[in-house]
């Protein structure tokens, strides 16, 4: 099983101190982490430990395993010594006699795709055990001071540890206390200038001041005379406009100057506020009526109005009076009634007349022969109906005489009337005895008088693969439509006697498949265990084949076409059904209420927790707390499964030497 996220396992070990007898166990504790430190809480999971000798790769003398469940914290615990031994014996370990390394293992899926959280020497506690040999446990008298020795030389410096892994992360303390302000330091040197800033963006343009009152004309001085023509000055700034004097006797007219240069035209001031808006003007006169437009298109139908009700029934009017009755004339007398007249003498018999045409209908060979018209001609013979005036058969010339009509075939069934619960309902007045195929129900119905009774009969188990073996006998075939998906399933797991009653109702667990093995016997929960690999498709025994090694495969070399499709190598189903894909399995997990067990179980398939077998030691795990189920899809040297506990429901890549459930789907 492929874990995706690292996980960061905080480990503390608590050991028990030796005493006279020593318990054969360690205590551990370990936190599940994923790479963001958040915990993985109520998480089943599965471990492996393994003691190395002498150094942190040496040989394993001892491995178990164990399946733990975390708490709301990430938090689980075990003891060592006391797991699923797979190598050695914890009690025979020989703590006293060299070094000791101890290896984690885990798979947060709690299935057996372990994965190293790290390897840490035990350095001096669990030597306690060593107590257990080590004779008297009564101290002795304190011995005299031995002389000093001398001094040793320096060993040279230890190769540098492995980083040990980081610890959780505290709980925030609480926030001190605010300290004294501190007094207000000197204020620093005056900094360089900086550089000159960008000029900033102009401003608005002023509004334009009002225009001065015009001023009197002033007075004209006397001319003087001309003086020498001086240097030309250069031009002043323009001098205030002075006040417009009154006009003056038109002088003479001099000499015209030349003109100077435009100015520049004004900037255009802003618009002003829009003005109130007048008062409405009074009404005026109405003007003389327009010219005839022309005439519109009729509009569409509105919709009916509703009916109105209907009219009381008027009075019947009086029945008129009868007229009077006509008189009856008188009955006229009986006239005689006359002789009876002498009998005739029998004419001569007429001759033959010729021989009339054939009709269309031939003479039958037997009695009971009866006709029937094939399209061009009438045939007589007894191959469809036998009518022998008491009995009729149809495909015999012998009904039995205690039968009014008997039906005789080798490939053909009797077809009642076929109709749903409804429909037959609606028969009035149905005879005693009337039967009918009801398609709601797929059952026979006939009717005994006061209701109509029902009888469906016994399944019929269609056949298994040639040289299945069975745990018990095989497992009973009744098709299940899931609504959600539209696809038929067995309504039970392969090995399981009845439909599931809970998620844990071990009857309704079945066999544990491993992926690509046909039903020779090693799916049964009590088969034996072997570690000897097949090289074939069929090993030919019934065992549980171990592979703890990578590729974790029973098949050596590995073989990815034994359970795809119906006609798949190993197909365990039986005819007409197979293996799931990966695909299907997922729409039925999509479909759950709830992502975890609760939801498979309430899914219409009742999904069960009936754990695993493992691939390692062949031992029963997570039976009751977690439910798999393998698909027909390869993921690399795995195969694809469907899993689920109480945290979660996914789909996953898993070793093929695993031994999980099957629900088969009609193909």
């Amino acid at each position: 099983m492929k874990i995706k996220n690292l996980l960061l396992i905080f480990t503390l070990a608590l050991f028990a101190k030796s005493f006279a007898q020593a318990p054969q166990a360690i205590n551990y504790q370990g936190v599940v982490r994923n790479a963001a430190g958040k915990p993985y809480p109520n998480q089943n999971v599965a471990l492996q430990i393994s003691i190395h000798a002498n150094t942190a790769t040496g040989n394993i003398i001892y491995k178990e395993a164990h399946a733990a469940t975390t708490n709301t914290i990430g938090l689980y615990a075990l003891q060592i010594g006391r797991g699923t031994s797979t190598v050695g014996t914890f009690s025979a370990i020989a703590w006293g006699t060299s070094s000791f390394y101890m290896e984690v293992e885990m798979d947060i899926n709690g299935g057996t795709n372990y994965v190293s959280a790290g390897t840490t020497e035990l350095i001096s506690v669990p030597y306690a055990l060593y107590a257990q040999t080590a004779g008297s446990s009564i101290p002795g008298p304190q011995g005299p001071v031995g002389p000093q020795g001398p001094i040793g030389l320096t060993g040279a410096t230890g190769a540098q540890g492995i980083q040990g892994l980081t610890g959780a992360t505290g709980p925030q303390g609480p926030i001190g206390s605010t300290g004294a302000t501190g007094s207000v330091g000197a204020t620093g040197a005056t900094g360089p200038q900086g550089p000159q800033g960008l000029t900033g963006a102009a401003g608005p343009q002023g509004p334009i001041g009002l225009t001065g009152a015009t001023g009197s004309v002033g007075a004209t001085g006397a001319t003087g005379p001309q003086g020498i023509q001086g240097l030309t000055g250069a031009t002043g700034p323009q001098g205030p406009i002075g006040l417009t004097g009154a006009t003056g006797s038109v002088g003479a007219t001099g000499a015209t100057g030349a003109t100077g240069p435009q100015g520049p035209i004004g900037l255009t001031g802003a618009t002003g506020p829009q003005g109130p808006i007048g008062l409405t003007g009074a009404t005026g006169s109405v003007g003389a009526t327009g010219a005839q437009g022309i005439q519109g298109l009729t509009g569409a139908t509105g919709p009916q109005g509703p009916i109105g009700l209907t009219g009381a029934t008027g009075s019947v009017g009086a029945t008129g009076t009868t007229g009077p009755q006509g008189l009856t004339g008188a009955t006229g007398p009986q006239g005689p009634i006359g002789l009876t007249g002498a009998t005739g003498s029998v004419g001569a018999t007429g001759a033959t007349g010729p021989q009339g045409p054939t009709g269309f209908l031939t003479n039958g060979s037997v009695a009971g022969n009866t006709p029937y018209w094939d399209g061009t001609n009438w045939v007589t013979n007894s191959s469809n109906i036998f009518n022998n005036g008491g009995n009729i058969g149809i495909g015999t010339i012998t009904p039995d005489v205690s039968a009014l009509a008997e039906l005789n075939s080798f490939n053909k069934g009797f077809l009642p009337p076929r109709m749903t619960s409804v429909q037959r309902d609606a028969i009035l007045s149905p005879a005693i005895g009337l039967v009918i195929f009801n398609t709601t129900t797929n059952c026979l119905n006939f009717f005994v008088g006061i209701g109509w009774n029902e009888t469906c009969g016994t399944t019929i188990i269609p056949g298994y693969p040639s040289g299945s073996v069975f745990c018990n006998s095989p497992t009973v075939i009744l098709d299940l439509l899931s609504p959600t998906t539209g696809k038929t399933w067995m309504d039970r797991n392969l090995g399981a006697t009845q439909v599931a009653a809970s998620s844990t109702d071990v009857n309704s667990y079945g066999y544990l498949y491993q992926w690509g093995r046909r039903t020779d016997g090693h799916q049964c929960r009590t088969s034996a265990s072997t570690t000897t690999l097949s090289g074939i498709d069929q090993p030919g025994n019934g065992n549980f084949i171990i592979a703890p090694n990578s590729p974790f495969d029973w098949r050596s070399p590995q073989n990815t076409n034994l359970w795809q499709g119906a006609n798949g190598v190993n197909n365990p189903c039986p005819g007409g059904y197979r293996l799931p894909t990966e695909i299907e399995l997922d729409a039925e997990r999509a479909s759950f209420s709830a992502q975890n067990s609760s939801g498979a179980f309430a899914s219409p398939l009742k999904f069960t927790q009936g754990g695993l077998r493992s691939n390692v030691g062949g031992s029963f795990n997570f039976v009751g707390s977690s439910g798999f189920y393998w698909s027909s899809t390869i993921s690399g040297t795995d195969s694809r499964r469907l899993g689920f506990n109480s945290a979660g429901a996914n789909l996953n890549p898993s070793t093929r030497a695993d031994g999980y459930s099957v629900r088969c789907i009609k193909n």
